[in-house]
């Protein structure tokens, strides 16, 4: 089943399908009209034989008595037209004739074209007849003899008017099930396809972890596993549930159709759910899809510090996200000031570094202390070739001793607590030998504190040396 949803998400047999049902249900559409048009046409026509069969027991006496005796024959035709009439009332009906033994018009009784009734003449037969008109007839019989006979004259495009209404009517019901039937199609195939990349991404994400866990070379590793974990798993437990939920709308449609119990108050609302479940699901998947890229790029970059074109934003926002863990636990709020997007070519492994040591150093210091905070970075292009970040938080501040110090190795002010003080010297190293930058910081005590970070747009190519940085 897996491999048939699989050869699904091909555009080609989508569209395929799609125009398989359509035209399956035109030829239903066809199918059923023919038969109405049919059966609508029999109908008309055992109408039309019940008339003759009426004026052929209602004439008979009269037929029997000219046939036996001298009878007044307007007399004879006076009355057997007034049978004539009432039954040229109905609207399908043209003409009623009744003819002699030798085939001579008895009577016979005719629509002109107001519509008003007149004496039928010999050769109104052949224009009736050329003009499309149907024709039944019906013997006269008088015991074993034939005394006559009585033809009935009827038009069948009478019925236009009603087969277009039922042509109308088919096609709205063929159209509404074969929208039905695309409908239940393509959201029973979505809610595979996205069960299928449910359990892609499971996949995919334990194979990155396994390669994470192995390429494993700084203690950040566990950070970005734990808070890519943490991301997915939520967003990736609400689209199962709701697949599940289009799985079993979709089969309380199916049931109902199969029971001809399926009513338009039932298939809306389970539409409704299906709808609602699979946007759900759909947006919950995509999020699912950009971490577990996030997860892979930076996976790659923390197994090779290789040097390569990033946009700036993206990959600082990317790594934050893997950081979410260690934010939520100490109730520090992250924010990413908007602006432009800025590619620049750079090493990402040494940048991810940067980002989480100031994170780590502005949760143990800056944060020391209080029960909440908040970390702001915002991105700006200097000028042709060099951006700077501004890593700010609003904790406690530093001294000025501290900010003369802070990147000098073993300076710490938890030496007491088992701090080293390589950690900022460590960042320091890496922005200036790594990635051919500067990093400064601004402090006040009780406001918090500001590194900014000057890195070239471009590490592969010479910077001018009076570039204002």
């Amino acid at each position: 089943m897996t491999s048939f949803y699989s050869a699904l998400s091909s555009r080609n047999v989508y569209v395929a399908i799609n125009t398989l049902i359509v035209m399956v249900m035109i030829g239903v559409f066809f199918y059923r009209v023919g038969l109405r048009q049919d059966q609508i046409s029999i109908d008309l026509k055992d109408r039309a034989n019940q008339v003759a069969l009426r004026v052929s027991k209602s004439v008979k006496p009269t037929l029997w008595n000219i046939y036996q005796k001298s009878i007044d024959r307007k007399y004879t035709e006076k009355v057997s037209s007034a049978i004539l009439d009432s039954e040229l009332s109905a609207d399908y009906l043209e003409s009623v004739v009744v003819y002699g033994n030798f085939a001579h018009v008895f009577m016979g009784r005719k629509k002109s074209s107001l519509n008003e009734i007149q004496t039928f003449n010999k050769e109104d037969r052949a224009l009736l007849i050329a003009k499309g008109f149907e024709n039944i007839s019906v013997p006269v019989r008088q015991g074993k003899m034939s005394i006559g006979s009585v033809s009935v004259f009827f038009n069948l495009a009478y019925n236009s008017s009603q087969l277009q209404s039922i042509r109308i009517g088919e096609f709205i019901q063929g159209g509404l099930l074969t929208f039905i039937f695309i409908f239940i199609f393509n959201m029973s195939r979505k809610a595979q396809l996205a069960k299928v990349a449910s359990e892609e991404a499971l996949i995919s994400l334990k194979i990155t972890q396994n390669q994470l866990i192995e390429a494993e070379k700084m203690a950040a590793l566990g950070s970005l596993v734990a808070g890519v974990a943490h991301e997915i798993n939520t967003p990736l437990g609400v689209s199962l549930t709701a697949t599940s939920l289009v799985e079993e709308c979709a089969g309380k449609i199916q049931e109902f159709m199969a029971g001809n119990e399926l009513t338009k108050e039932n298939l809306l609302s389970n539409i409704l759910d299906i709808v609602n479940a699979t946007e759900l699901s759909m947006n919950n998947l995509h999020r699912v899809s950009k971490l577990v890229e996030t997860f892979k790029e930076l996976a790659a970059d923390h197994s090779k510090g290789e040097v390569r074109s990033i946009n700036i934003r993206d990959y600082i926002n990317q790594t934050m996200r893997t950081l979410s863990v260690t934010l939520y636990e100490h109730n520090v709020e992250f924010i990413l000031i908007p602006g432009d997007d800025i590619d620049i070519i750079t090493v990402p492994l040494a940048l991810s570094q940067i980002i989480s040591s100031l994170t780590g150093n502005a949760i143990k210091h800056g944060f020391s202390g209080r029960t909440q905070g908040v970390l702001t970075i915002n991105v700006l292009k200097v000028d042709d070739y060099y951006i700077q970040i501004h890593f700010q938080d609003d904790g406690v501040g530093m001294s000025q001793e501290v900010v003369n110090n802070i990147f000098e190795p073993f300076y710490t002010t938890t030496r007491h607590s088992g701090g080293v003080g390589l950690d900022m010297n460590i960042v320091y190293n890496i922005v200036n030998k790594n990635m051919a930058g500067k990093i400064r910081v601004i402090s006040t005590l009780g406001a918090g504190s500001s590194f900014i970070i000057t890195l070239p747009i471009d590490l592969a190519v010479n910077k001018p040396s009076d570039s204002n940085v």
